[in-house]
């Protein structure tokens, strides 16, 4: 007994010291880069891959004291340069998604992913969209910035891991130059995408958010002056402190090309009369953005450092969209809605019959450059190619929510095609 015992610490020992001078996996300069110059990408749902946070906010936030409104976007490379704009312009943090196109399929090689499947590259265009990404954190402060991306997993059978190649500029060349010439150049690649699935990008980038209250809305859309840190003063007591159910809506309105965003209610105002700025959409859908009293709203005098309530409003027409603070108790978007066939729309039905209130602010505006007419070429390919999909996806939206919601059947109307 005492021989066996003896022996088996003996072979302890012995493997231990084995295991401990075993030579260590040199890896290749090729591997290393690799490792270190690569991204995991991770399943959203079936049919895309997201990776959250490809830049995240370092902006202290303390929810408890102090909540601050996320302003949250979706968009393409091609519109960055409205991001940059959207930094200057919004007081808090920024949660945006960006829609990438697919990579190419890439041999992981000989120990690279330990254990992971698959791995994926860029071509020379895909590649350009890391240049942009690393040229345009030179140039800006993106500390207010998280940043998603997201694809459509394709071929893949899981969400590959991502090498991203080093990011040069040529010589003499400055970065501001390379930014513009690269974003630009993008306009011209081949269009990835006929139907951009646009409410994947908006709950991409609210998931990714680091704050209990949001305003979703395009990347397109400026806030006015001061409209976050005035909000949240509203939304902080109302929304978190009373648990009040409700979301607040603010107005929206277009400015005519080449003219300087108004920032606060006079400026709007005098636009507005010199019909340099006009009601979003007012020549195109007006019902989907007509908030009544607009005469009565532009005379109450606006505050510089809270918004208040203008008007509560029923629900009583299934086309108004209105953008709007709200908290995590707002539903997702319903991504089976295609691009710019009610894909907005609908999130106003879901508020009405889960029992939502509509509070319109005093005090806080958002503004589009340019008055718009008629659909974009884009849209008008996108609407045709989902049109018999989107009848059928109707139907059962509304009796989704008859079935859910049977009390409310006779206080919200149905979403209409």
């Amino acid at each position: 007994m005492k021989f066996n015992l003896f022996a088996a610490l003996i072979l302890i020992y012995l493997m231990i010291n084995i295991e401990g001078r075993k030579p260590k996996i040199q890896l290749s300069t090729k591997t290393r880069r690799f490792q270190r110059n690569s991204i995991q990408f991770q399943p959203y749902k079936n049919d895309f891959c997201v990776y959250y946070n490809f830049w995240s906010t370092s902006l202290k936030l303390n929810e408890k004291t102090d909540p601050r409104i996320t302003l949250v976007l979706h968009s393409t490379i091609s519109y960055m340069n409205h991001l940059e704009e959207q930094i200057k312009n919004w007081e808090g943090p920024i949660s945006i998604s960006i829609f990438m196109p697919t990579p190419m399929r890439n041999r992981c090689g000989r120990r690279m992913l330990f254990g992971r499947k698959e791995c994926s590259i860029y071509g020379a265009q895909g590649q350009e969209y890391f240049r942009i990404f690393e040229w345009f954190k030179k140039m800006n402060d993106i500390r207010k910035v998280s940043l998603h991306l997201y694809f459509q997993r394709a071929m893949f059978k899981t969400c590959p891991k991502l090498y991203i190649p080093d990011t040069g500029l040529e010589k003499g060349v400055s970065v501001e130059a390379a930014y513009e010439t690269t974003l630009q150049h993008t306009k011209h690649h081949k269009v990835f995408f006929r139907v951009y699935p646009i409410n994947v990008g908006r709950n991409i980038a609210r998931i990714g958010m680091k704050t209990e209250l949001f305003l979703s809305s395009d990347i397109e859309n400026y806030a006015s002056e001061n409209y976050e840190s005035k909000v949240r003063v509203f939304a902080k007591k109302h929304l978190l402190k009373h648990q009040e159910k409700i979301v607040l809506i603010h107005r929206r309105f277009e400015t005519v090309q080449g003219h300087k965003f108004p920032t606060t209610k006079r400026e709007l105002f005098a636009m507005f009369n010199n019909h340099k700025a006009f009601v979003f959409h007012n020549f195109f859908f007006p019902r989907g953005h007509f908030i009544g009293d607009l005469e009565v709203w532009f005379n109450v005098k606006e505050s510089r450092s809270k918004a208040s309530l203008f008007n509560i409003y029923t629900y009583t027409n299934p086309m108004w969209e209105p953008q709007f603070v709200g908290d995590s108790r707002v539903p997702f978007h319903d991504e089976n809605f295609p691009y710019r066939a009610r894909s907005n729309t609908h999130v106003s039905n879901l508020l009405c019959f889960e029992g939502f209130g509509f509070f319109v602010m005093n005090d806080v505006f958002t503004v589009h450059e340019g008055v718009k007419k008629r659909l974009l070429n884009n849209e008008k390919i996108a609407l045709d190619f989902s049109k018999e999909a989107f009848r059928g996806y109707v139907d059962e939206f509304n009796r989704n929510n008859i079935r859910k919601h049977p009390n409310m059947r006779n206080v919200c109307q149905p979403l209409p095609y």
